[in-house]
């Protein structure tokens, strides 16, 4: 009996389904949210594309593997990148010198740790920013070093046309939790 109860309610929300002029389940709209003081009547913004995370992601995997032509290929020729120390990049050639100069010489990792999208509300759909943090290691002989990075990354066309990042000191009891978690993973 049970099964065929079960199986009446699969079949008619299958049939409710096929119906519905709306997706179904039906599909909510998220209401705009935030604020901009920088512009007039900012509408707000609502979730981005999960695309533009993933080129992001992307982005930082050829920036571990210091593959300088493979991050060539997910930025736009006038990239503009705003550094922590307040140093401000402009054009794919510079933003490709300034890193030659130390990522070869550096043993820099950057671990995603969580990462979303963004976009104006009602807007331009082929862009959006994607707010990410990662835990960055620097290992220089016997010292390690971690800092906490957090990214804002316009990303237009697939390409990353820009990016601001911010960096903050871990306190000690943020560095005890990161070695408990390594440690248990290592376990695994």
């Amino acid at each position: 009996m049970k099964k065929h109860m079960i199986s009446a309610a699969i079949g008619l929300l299958a049939i409710a389904c096929t119906q519905a002029p709306e997706p179904c389940p039906p599909q909510q709209e998220s209401p705009a949210v935030g604020f901009n003081n920088l512009v007039e009547d900012f509408p707000g913004a609502e979730m981005g594309s999960q695309s533009d995370v993933d080129i992001w992601l992307k982005y930082l995997e050829y920036l571990n593997a210091k593959d300088l032509e493979g991050l060539a290929t997910l930025q736009a020729d006038s990239i503009e990148v705003h550094t922590a120390n307040g140093k401000y990049i402009k054009g794919a050639k510079a933003h490709r010198a300034a890193l030659s100069e130390w990522i070869y010489d550096t043993d820099a990792t950057w671990k995603p740790v969580w990462g979303t999208a963004i976009r104006q509300a009602g807007g331009d759909t082929t862009g959006s920013f994607v707010m990410a943090v990662s835990d960055m290691t620097v290992r220089d002989g016997e010292e390690t070093r971690r800092v906490n990075n957090m990214f804002t990354v316009w990303i237009k066309d697939s390409k990353v046309q820009a990016f601001w990042f911010y960096k903050r000191d871990f306190t000690q009891k943020e560095l005890d939790m990161i070695e408990a978690a390594e440690a248990a993973e290592a376990q695994e």
